[in-house]
C-alpha cells in the first residue's frame, strides 16, 4: 500500500470515525511494528485509539506506574521537533539498558525500539502517536521515519476534523431537542459549553453558568449531580483486528 493510499483513508476516517481503528492497524502492518496507539485531545474531550497489541502494553504501561518513568516523551518533549522521533533521537544507544522505562518494561515485553509524535494543532488540538516494535528487529530505520513525517499533517489535520464533526452533530442533536420545547447544551468532559439551542441561550447565565472551573446550575444539587456524572472514566477504543 502506497503513502496516498493511507492519507485517502485518514480522511475517511475523519468522516466516518469507525474507521481510524483501521487506519491504525494499517499503518502499524505498514511499519511491521508490534503495536501502535493514538491520542488526540481536543475541546471536545479525549479519544484514544489502539490496535490490539498496543492495547495490551499501554494497559500495563498505565497499571504499573511506568508513566512516572518516562524519560522516553520528557526528552521528546524538550526538542520540540516538528517530525517523528526514534529511540536514538532522544537518547545515546549504551544509555537505554540503564533507563528503568526500557530496562525493567519495554525489554522484558520484547520491546525496546519506537516511533513517536506530539503535534499540536493551530486549534489547539494536542495529538500524539507511537508504535513500538520489537526489540529483535533494531532499530527503526530512518525511511520510516520518514514516511510517517509524509503522513503526519495529515492525521493532524483529520484527528481535528473527527472533533470538530463530532461537536457539529452534537449541536445539531441540541437543535433537534430544541424543536420539541427542550433547552439543551452540548457539553464538554471538562464542562465547558461547546454549544446552545435557542432555547437555552436565554438561560445563560441566569440558569446555567459557564465557569471556568466547569458549567455550573443555579440550583446547586444539579451543579453536583452533573460533575459527579461528567467527572466518569471515559473508555478508549481499540481496533479488533
Amino acid at each position: 500500500m502506497q503513502a496516498l493510499d493511507v492519507i485517502d483513508r485518514i480522511y475517511e476516517a475523519a468522516l466516518i470515525p469507525e474507521k481510524w481503528e483501521d487506519v491504525i492497524v494499517t499503518i502499524n502492518d505498514m511499519l511491521g511494528t508490534k503495536g501502535g496507539v493514538i491520542f488526540a485531545q481536543s475541546e471536545f474531550g479525549t479519544s484514544f485509539i489502539a490496535t490490539p497489541a498496543g492495547r495490551y502494553y499501554f494497559q500495563r504501561f498505565m497499571d504499573e506506574g511506568w508513566d512516572r518513568y518516562n524519560t522516553r516523551r520528557e526528552r521528546a518533549n524538550r526538542l520540540d521537533h516538528a517530525g517523528f522521533l526514534t529511540d536514538l533521537d532522544v537518547f545515546e544507544e549504551q544509555e537505554l539498558a540503564a533507563e528503568p522505562l526500557y530496562r525493567d518494561f519495554l525489554y522484558p515485553i520484547g520491546l525496546g525500539w519506537s516511533v513517536g509524535t506530539h503535534i499540536t494543532t493551530l486549534d489547539g488540538d494536542m495529538i500524539a502517536a507511537s508504535f513500538d516494535g520489537a526489540f529483535e528487529k533494531g532499530p527503526i530505520p530512518r525511511k520510516t521515519v520518514d514516511w510517517l513525517d509524509s503522513i503526519r499533517p495529515h492525521l493532524a489535520r483529520s484527528l481535528s476534523m473527527t472533533a470538530r464533526l463530532r461537536i457539529a452533530v452534537a449541536a445539531r442533536i441540541a437543535d433537534g431537542l430544541g424543536a420539541f420545547g427542550l433547552p439543551a447544551c452540548v457539553v464538554n468532559p471538562r464542562g465547558k459549553i461547546l454549544a446552545a439551542n435557542t432555547l437555552m441561550q436565554p438561560l445563560i447565565p441566569s440558569i446555567l453558568m459557564d465557569r471556568g472551573e466547569g458549567v455550573a446550575c443555579g440550583m446547586g444539587q444539579a451543579t453536583v449531580s452533573f460533575r459527579r456524572s461528567s467527572d466518569k472514566p471515559h473508555r478508549y477504543r481499540a481496533a479488533d483486528k
